[in-house]
């Protein structure tokens, strides 16, 4: 049935907008059959302030060298712009929704409007400087939301940032979000599109420092890490797994001082996204590999076998032109079925192994022409479902997770009608198979609100229907699980006795490396080599 035509007031404070604004107009008419009228307040003062993101631009495009991303910039004045009187704005304008994008509170009480109006609202703030406050804030997650005239909150997010150590980059990724909150929202209003239950709106608003002092930190910050990354790596993750007794609490993985062991490997590579699969008799852990050395920087997915004592004999499995990780490896049908993460092909392949486990071949694509991360199926109440988060309209991959559903694990795939159905940067992104720990169904998830892979969180997934999801998170899985040096900490799973993660530490560049005296991970931080009172043999096995 075709969708009818409505039309849409966008009220802009001035002609000369930022191009996230104009971005979303473009969508608006390119997704739903609208018609866009721009408008402006008659004599209204302009509620933004540049000063602040003007001198932003200019220090990281001549001392990082960053060209200034899009979205935050000013467009060029618009030409059919019509500027009205507030009273004739909320109760004259022949429109169907207005979207209230100037940054100035209406008088709804002295002129009710005569159609529903929607306004963005900046962590706490009607005002971009909430934003920007939130951003330079080092504890804060940003939150994002679009309200309705009454202050209702329609669809909103914890917005999960990149690159939070340049602020016109932050500011992308808060702007790329808020597009596809207002597109869900005016969905919503106008056509009966379902939405997820949104999160409240923070009590308090960020602390409040100077501006320029919280900028001077963000970019001394920068400065630091630019110089560390001339001599260390401080992404390099690497695979450590525990045997779990017959006692041990397969959901309570914070006791002091497990008994885990790390999976060697060399500081040439890393290993992460450990999964394991068993299979006559014989337990495999598959991983993305990395090389340092690819002039391609693509991963790869290699496996590990277990012989009794430690994984050992690995060996490439999978390689593609594009990017692989995550191999999430599962059966079914009685054939053994790999669905690693290839979202920089923009698809969600499925792989069948021909000999496992070392060779697979392609048997389908289950969802193309979207970027989804770490596909992660389950097979629950008679029915496939699928979880992954989906990056659109140019905002992050970590913070919004979406589910498909299916009859069969090949297809078709339908999305659930609440997707996304959670969009909050600290649980979200899969991190691991769902498992049953005490009648209950637990979900792994990253919490990336501070940086990629901060920690692993378990949600208990307690509603989960073709029309409805709900979850609640139970647990807080932190770095201090492994090695003192972790940082980071994203993927956890379970199989045969066996629980395994990856984290993430610091090791130095091979050119930084002192002769004869590894970099190793353990109990100390790895930026400090063993002392003679460790053995030094155990360390070396730890990591070569």
């Amino acid at each position: 049935m075709q969708k009818p035509v409505y039309k849409i007031a966008l009220l802009v404070s001035r002609p000369s907008i930022r191009f996230w604004v104009y971005r979303l107009a473009q969508l608006l008419q390119e997704r739903f059959p609208v018609e866009i009228i721009w408008i402006t307040h008659r004599h209204a003062r302009d509620g933004s302030r540049d000063n602040l993101t003007i001198a932003a631009k200019k220090l990281e495009k001549s001392v990082f060298l960053c060209q200034p991303p899009v979205l935050a910039q000013r467009c060029s004045k618009l030409a059919s712009v019509k500027a009205i009187a507030g009273h004739e704005l909320l109760t004259d304008l022949s429109v169907d929704l207005i979207l209230n994008l100037s940054q100035q509170a209406l008088d709804f009480a002295t002129y009710p409007p005569s159609c529903p109006v929607l306004c963005p609202l900046y962590h706490t703030s009607p005002e971009e400087e909430g934003l920007i406050q939130a951003i330079l804030s080092p504890s804060t997650v940003p939150f994002l939301a679009v309200t309705q005239q009454d202050d209702t909150i329609l669809t909103s997010s914890l917005v999960a940032i990149p690159d939070r150590s340049l602020l016109l980059q932050a500011l992308e990724s808060c702007f790329a979000r808020l597009i596809s909150l207002f597109l869900r929202a005016v969905d919503h209003l106008l056509y009966g599109r379902s939405l997820a239950q949104p999160l409240p709106a923070p009590t308090t608003p960020p602390p409040d420092t100077s501006r320029l002092f919280a900028l001077g930190r963000l970019y001394g910050n920068r400065v630091i890490d630019m110089v560390r990354r001339r001599f260390l790596r401080d992404d390099y993750w690497y695979v450590a797994f525990w045997q779990m007794t017959s006692g041990t609490k397969a959901a309570t993985l914070a006791a002091a001082e497990p008994a885990y062991q790390v999976v060697p490997t060399g500081s040439d590579r890393f290993y992460a996204d450990p999964f394991l699969f068993e299979h006559r008799g014989q337990l495999v852990l598959f991983v993305e590999e990395y090389r340092y050395t690819d002039p391609n920087k693509k991963g790869i997915i290699s496996c590990l076998q277990w012989d009794g004592k430690a994984f050992t004999n690995p060996r490439v499995v999978l390689e593609r032109p594009y990017h692989l990780s995550y191999p999430f490896v599962f059966e079914a049908d009685g054939e053994i079925y790999m669905i690693p993460e290839t979202s920089q092909n923009r698809t969600v392949e499925l792989y069948r192994a021909t000999h496992f486990p070392d060779q697979w071949e392609l048997d389908t694509v289950l969802l193309d022409n979207l970027c989804a991360v770490d596909a992660t199926l389950h097979f629950h109440e008679d029915r496939w479902w699928m979880f992954t988060n989906i990056a659109e309209c140019g905002a992050s991959s970590w913070d919004e997770l979406a589910i498909f559903y299916a009859d069969h694990f090949k297809g078709p795939w339908v999305p659930h009608p609440m997707n996304p159905v959670k969009s909050d940067a600290r649980s979200a992104r899969p991190a691991g198979k769902l498992f049953y720990h005490q009648g209950r169904l637990l979900r792994p998830a990253q919490d990336c609100s501070k940086g990629y892979g901060g920690s692993v969180v378990l949600c208990e997934v307690t509603r989960l229907t073709p029309d409805q999801y709900e979850e609640t998170v139970i647990q807080t899985l932190t770095p201090d699980l492994l090695p003192s040096s972790s940082h980071g900490l994203h993927t956890l799973n379970r199989s045969q006795g066996f629980v395994v993660l990856d984290g993430k530490t610091v090791i130095p560049k091979p050119q930084f490396q002192i002769r004869n005296r590894p970099w190793v991970i353990g109990r100390r931080p790895a930026t400090t080599l063993p002392r003679s009172r460790y053995n030094q043999a155990k360390w070396q096995s730890l990591i070569g």
